[in-house]
């Protein structure tokens, strides 16, 4: 009788243990799935960025201001009813600002968290004039204009030429996501291909300039206010 309830107590803890191995296993399964979708949507995050970045970049903005409540003040909700994100203003945000000695000779400080390390070089308002093999060259910036000059030359020959912009490829397959807090660049999606145009408008008129004289292109580009 003994021997009997020995063999059951033993079948007893083997099942405990067996439950036991079985729980580690689904628990650290868990995690490790957990994990993965963290990196994935740590990735997106970094991705959507991006995207904010370009945003307050490109939007013309009537006052300094009125860019850094926007800032501030943006917040991205989830709508259970709508099954999407909704962006709205949190008013409740002030924005403080340092006292002044003398207001009528030194405006008010909006004081905010030091924002990421951007350059603003491709932000220059000035636009060229572009004339390649004879033909001018159309768009609405500089930006445009840059890009479709490379167009109008041939895209795949420019590529061919292997140039750069701040170490990252002036034509490249896919856009260029720096890691958090560090610097991005002003990239154009064309054709499936990214051209990178975060330069100055001096620096794409060397930049085009190079192209036209490597590719045997005659070009004509002049800076205009």
């Amino acid at each position: 009788m003994g021997g009997f309830q020995e063999a059951i107590d033993g079948l007893l803890k083997q099942i405990k243990d067996f439950q036991s191995e079985k729980e580690r296993i689904e628990r650290e399964l868990k995690e490790s799935l957990d994990l993965q979708q963290d990196n994935r949507l740590k990735d997106l995050l970094e991705e959507f960025q991006y995207y904010i970045d370009s945003f307050f970049e490109d939007v013309k903005w009537e006052t300094e201001e009125d860019k850094l409540t926007f800032m501030a003040q943006l917040k991205v909700s989830y709508d259970k009813s709508q099954k999407k994100s909704v962006a709205i203003l949190n008013r409740k945000v002030v924005i403080e600002k340092e006292e002044t000695k003398d207001e009528n000779t030194y405006p008010p400080v909006i004081i905010l968290p030091p924002p990421i390390d951007t350059d603003y070089r491709s932000m220059d308002p000035r636009s060229f004039e572009v004339i390649l093999d004879g033909k001018s060259i159309n768009g609405k910036d500089q930006a445009e204009i840059f890009v479709n000059t490379i167009r109008a030359i041939g895209i795949e020959k420019v590529r061919s030429l292997g140039l750069t912009v701040s170490g990252i490829g002036l034509i490249s397959d896919k856009r260029h996501i720096p890691d958090a807090g560090k610097r991005r660049y002003t990239q154009q999606n064309v054709g499936g291909c990214w051209i990178c145009t975060h330069m100055s408008a001096v620096d794409k008129k060397k930049k085009l300039e190079k192209i036209a004289r490597d590719l045997g292109k005659l070009i004509d580009v002049k800076i205009t206010d």
